[in-house]
């Protein structure tokens, strides 16, 4: 029973680099903080851990809501070319929106969400505000809190990971419950796409989204973006290669005119589909020229799928750039 290494409270600087880790009880590694309320200025948490280069599989054979490498009240944390694999839910999981400032880069995950479900194999939530001492200037004056403190989170980044979305996995890179600032870029996503359900100022740019919501592998039918929120909130999905099956690309929740209002932004992605299909459904169900003409996916193109040989030249070239 038990994780394998927790960090807790004030620790500084730690390196967790070049081990195997497997058969776990719970998780393989957890990082967290504490904080006084939403007073989170004191250095009681984890910051600037960098967990690189780990072997992870078969944990959470007793716990379930566990991770290769999970966070709760911890910051700039970078988790770099580690391999995770066979766990119950999601490999990497922000448990919320603190401090930020987390780089996440070279990591190939797959096998997860293996004994739960409405997730991916990466997750982020958030939650709850707190007053953290990050650099961001929140635009608040010192009426509200002293100077030098922000109610604002510095932005995440995901890059050049690949990530299969096989199992009960929902989506690829899962932002759940508002969270907030994060890029998703250069990853090759397969089997999965990009979630966004409330929350605001996130891209899902420069990404390989390859067959999203196939029925043999995903555990639900969500596309290359399911865009949840109800209405636009400073996020993007830019300059995506999205292939389907069926010509269907995107999952809309909540969608209505004005769709500017409502939708994510989009704009340069190219969408693979036999025959060139494609098809959106908001209020109604549009062709790729009514779409365009409702505003969406300008200068974007439908193509028809690549070869295989072709899909592995598409994914090396996302992974390099």
């Amino acid at each position: 029973h038990g994780n394998a290494i927790m960090l807790s409270n004030h620790v500084g600087g730690a390196q967790i680099t070049d081990n195997d880790f497997s058969y776990i009880g719970d998780s393989a590694m957890v990082l967290a903080g504490i904080t006084d309320g939403m007073n989170g200025t004191n250095p009681t948490y984890p910051f600037q851990t960098i967990v690189s280069n780990n072997h992870i599989r078969e944990y959470g054979l007793f716990g379930k809501q566990t991770s290769g490498v999970t966070q709760m009240i911890a910051g700039n944390t970078s988790v770099l070319d580690n391999i995770i694999y066979n766990g119950p839910r999601a490999h990497i999981n922000l448990n919320d929106g603190f401090y930020g400032q987390n780089w996440m880069e070279g990591n190939v995950i797959f096998n997860g969400v293996r004994e739960t479900s409405d997730h991916g194999p990466y997750n982020s939530w958030d939650r709850q505000v707190w007053f953290v001492k990050n650099g961001i200037n929140d635009g608040f004056n010192t009426s509200v809190h002293p100077a030098g403190i922000s109610v604002v989170r510095q932005p995440d980044v995901n890059v050049r990971n690949v990530v299969i979305a096989n199992y009960n996995s929902a989506y690829a890179i899962d932002h759940d419950d508002g969270s907030q600032y994060h890029t998703d870029t250069n990853n090759v996503m397969v089997w999965g796409g990009c979630k966004n359900y409330l929350g605001h100022t996130k891209a899902c740019i420069n990404n390989l989204i390859a067959y999203p919501a196939n029925s043999l592998r995903a555990g639900k039918q969500y596309l290359c973006l399911l865009d949840g929120n109800g209405i636009y909130a400073n996020s993007v999905y830019a300059n995506n290669d999205c292939i389907t099956e069926g010509g269907v690309f995107y999952s809309l929740l909540r969608c209505q005119k004005p769709y500017d209002q409502h939708l994510y932004a989009s704009h340069n992605n190219r969408f693979y589909a036999p025959q060139q299909q494609f098809e959106a459904t908001c209020d109604v169900k549009m062709n790729f020229t009514q779409w365009q003409a409702a505003g969406q996916d300008a200068n974007s193109q439908t193509m028809d799928p690549p070869s295989a040989s072709e899909l592995l030249q598409m994914a090396q070239t996302v992974l390099s750039r």
